[in-house]
């Protein structure tokens, strides 16, 4: 089941926040963001991740590898946007 779910994996450096993305997401318009914060009462913040790489799962989706620096609080989250 984690394979289907974001999830994430971690390290004493760095977290890595794993997750499917469709192949043709930017071709629909999709925005796929992890965002990030220390304080789940804060805001949340982009560009506190880094996309280190990606593997094609199969004809539609492909397995999205976003690395984070390690903190020792931090929650994470995917949010995915279709323009209008």
């Amino acid at each position: 089941l984690t394979e289907l779910l974001p999830h994430a994996d971690g390290t004493f450096t760095n977290w890595d926040f794993i997750h499917r993305r469709l192949l043709d997401a930017a071709d629909c318009g999709l925005d796929y963001q992890v965002l990030t914060t220390e304080e789940l009462t804060g805001s949340w913040t982009v560009g506190g991740s880094v996309e280190i790489g990606t593997e094609t799962i199969d004809t539609e989706l492909e397995r999205v590898t976003n690395r984070v620096d390690f903190q020792e609080r931090l929650f994470m989250r995917l949010q995915v946007d279709l323009p209008e």
